[in-house]
């Protein structure tokens, strides 16, 4: 049987064609090709030193939230799963577009990661929690793995173990906002039959013991029939339907 576990606590610069350069004198195209060799350089010693700017946003706010766990990392067992949210992550976590889902085994499918990406944006659109005097979009990140480790399932994977798993992720991936933790992390290892349903304290009122535990059970039949993705969205449906009901929460 599925064990469950829950804790409420987080092209190089140079000469090309169509440049306009063609009638130019020799000296001028000459002077043109160093200045774009200068700049080249500049750029490429700005990027050795760590000046270069991010190339998005989310890379940005990425670095900015990374964790102890180091450089968006989050641990599954053996497994080191990156931040979903770095579009330079796509291909890793098997996902269409940055999204706070992690597949690397494609155990949903690009479907099923968009369907629950999109249940995930659908609470943040409709659901907010106080934090420090405001309120925020709650945050909800999925990881799901087939095995643990590269050789399949582990014995050794314990429930503590899955629980250490989703503290990861929200640590790791900076899931919820900084001050006050608001983030949900909900992980599974199919081969190893764990799933785990961790909270940051900000969200903590809204997922309770009684709730975590019904929001587990509601997955249990779908995982005993491989439906994995049904399985992801009743427990992100069910986590959003908590959070709207928490205390202060506006929906």
């Amino acid at each position: 049987a599925w064990s469950a576990e829950r804790l409420q606590q987080r092209p190089a610069p140079g000469r090309r064609r169509g440049m306009g350069m063609g009638g130019a004198p020799r000296s001028s195209r000459q002077a043109l090709l160093c200045r774009y060799a200068a700049l080249a350089l500049v750029a490429l010693l700005l990027v050795g030193v760590g000046l270069a700017a991010p190339t998005s946003a989310t890379d940005a706010s990425s670095t900015a939230t990374a964790k102890s766990e180091g450089a968006g990392l989050a641990h599954i067992g053996a497994r080191v799963l990156p931040d979903p949210t770095n579009p330079a992550n796509g291909v890793e976590c098997r996902v269409g577009r940055p999204a706070a889902v992690c597949d690397p085994d494609g155990i949903l499918g690009l479907t099923g990661t968009a369907r629950a990406a999109a249940a995930i944006e659908a609470i943040r659109a409709r659901v907010l929690l106080p934090c420090a005097g405001e309120l925020v979009s709650p945050e909800i990140a999925v990881a799901i793995v087939d095995a643990t480790t590269s050789g399949g399932a582990s014995s050794s994977f314990s429930e503590t173990n899955a629980l250490s798993a989703a503290a990861s992720v929200l640590d790791g991936w900076g899931v919820g906002a900084a001050s006050c933790h608001t983030g949900v992390a909900l992980v599974l290892a199919i081969s190893d039959r764990r799933v785990a349903l961790r909270t940051g304290p900000g969200a903590r009122g809204a997922l309770g013991d009684a709730e975590s535990a019904r929001i587990v059970s509601q997955m249990r039949p779908a995982l005993r029939e491989h439906a994995y993705t049904d399985a992801v969205l009743i427990a992100l449906e069910r986590i959003g339907e908590a959070l709207a009901r928490a205390p202060a929460a506006a929906p």
